[in-house]
């Protein structure tokens, strides 16, 4: 093949500005033959010197030769500069340089890309490029910008080619997750968890993987029969090898299995999920940052289950863990505080448990402000406690009712505001005549 090799980079040098020199400097080879020259035999088989250059830049990307890939794209660009599908490549050069790291350039070029190809309609280049678009600006964090992008994909898609809708369907709905519209995405992930189903079958990787995400989304919905019934082929297909995968699937299972009724299945799960967590370390440093919320979980099976010594230790190491990861003064440890007060509460110890909550508001008050949504929610919960105590004691012991009401009223005043229900009911206790 070596004559055709040499008759292909003639000819790419024919086409080229300044007879490739730019495109060889650019890629970091010295002449055409050097690079063709790797090329698989089917490719030097084509006629078109293009689209040579098209599957060199494909083939370069998908083996890591990014520099081969970017500089081979520029060149592509340059020559369907006045071609029906100059958008499209200059779309695919946006794309890859934004994958590789060069955001600023790629995604002008695709945005770009995108206004060019909806002036002359839509279909399905339309969509491949809008697709990328989104792709790279959710990869940038970019989220609302890039929510019609995808829905364009995804519209068109569904209108000329539905069985490739799969991916596209499967991004605009982990983007509507991220932005906080659950009920918006979970129709779209079971619709490409379902068209995997049928076009790969149900326990192709990919399919698995959709089930995996679509299961998340379930849960977060509530919807937890349907979260276990798709996340259990996901976990019966798992092997060993990912503890770290294993780890999450069991838990997202086994919590979808606790809501649904199956408790008993749910332990085990859980309890496979916290043993394999305990063991991830990664930098073999800090404990894995998914440990406190598993064994806070873990936890509350074990307090529902009577046995609360077990759930008061897991508790404890759930909240030396979080400081461990997020520091003993963050929002995080607040929030574990706030755990172990309710705990405490309700295995009938009152004095603990307000004093855990009296830790919590003060921690989150003090890492996130009096105004910030955590710790009004954690004073919320801390005044109800208290005013729950005091309701209690009022009969029992006046002046302890009376201090914890008191203190109920300057927390809810100071952090809810004079108005909030919780006042007005600390405010009402006060007002209650004590029995001497």
């Amino acid at each position: 093949m070596q004559g055709r090799v040499q008759e292909l980079g003639a000819q790419i040098r024919s086409r080229l500005a300044d007879a490739g020199a730019s495109w060889l400097s650019e890629i970091g080879h010295p002449d055409p033959e050097s690079v063709l020259s790797r090329l698989p035999e089917r490719v030097l088989l084509e006629r078109d010197p293009l689209r040579v250059l098209q599957l060199l830049r494909d083939l370069s990307a998908q083996a890591g030769d990014h520099r081969v890939a970017v500089g081979t794209a520029r060149a592509v660009v340059g020559l369907t500069r006045d071609h029906p599908d100059g958008a499209v490549e200059l779309g695919a050069l946006g794309a890859l340089l934004e994958r590789v790291g060069a955001a600023d350039e790629g995604l002008p070029m695709l945005a770009s890309a995108v206004r060019q190809l909806e002036a002359r309609g839509r279909d399905l280049r339309l969509a491949v490029v809008a697709q990328n678009l989104g792709a790279g600006l959710v990869r940038q964090g970019n989220w609302q910008a890039a929510l019609p992008q995808l829905q364009t994909a995804v519209s068109i898609r569904r209108a000329l080619a539905p069985d490739t809708a799969g991916l596209a369907l499967a991004q605009l709905g982990e983007l509507l997750q991220k932005l906080g519209r659950t009920a918006e995405a979970v129709p779209l992930l079971a619709e490409a968890h379902a068209l995997a189903v049928r076009t790969e079958g149900p326990t192709a990787q990919r399919t698995l993987a959709r089930a995996h995400v679509l299961g998340t989304a379930y849960n977060a919905a509530e919807r937890y029969a349907d979260a276990a019934r798709v996340l259990r082929p996901v976990f019966e297909n798992l092997g060993p090898q990912d503890p770290e995968r294993r780890a999450q699937i069991a838990f997202e299972l086994g919590v979808a299995l606790d809501r649904s009724g199956a408790e008993e299945e749910a332990v085990r799960r859980i309890d496979e999920s916290l043993r394999l967590t305990r063991q991830l370390r990664p930098g073999n440093t800090a404990p894995h940052e998914a440990l406190p919320n598993r064994l806070a979980m873990m936890a509350q099976l074990h307090g529902r289950r009577g046995r609360g010594a077990e759930a008061e230790g897991l508790l404890l190491e759930a909240l030396h863990t979080t400081g461990q990861l997020f520091g003993e003064d963050s929002p995080e440890a607040a929030a574990m505080t706030a755990q172990l007060g309710h705990f405490c509460y309700r295995m009938g110890r009152p004095d603990e448990a307000v004093g855990w909550m009296d830790t919590a508001t003060s921690l989150v008050e003090t890492a996130l402000g009096a105004d910030h949504p955590q710790t009004v929610a954690v004073a919320d919960a801390h005044t109800a406690l208290l005013l729950e105590v005091a309701t209690h004691q009022w009969t029992v012991d006046p002046a302890q009712a009376r201090g914890l009401a008191e203190r109920a009223f300057e927390v809810s005043s100071r952090l809810l505001g004079h108005s909030h229900a919780r006042t007005r009911a600390a405010r009402d206790l006060l007002a209650r005549p004590q029995r001497r």
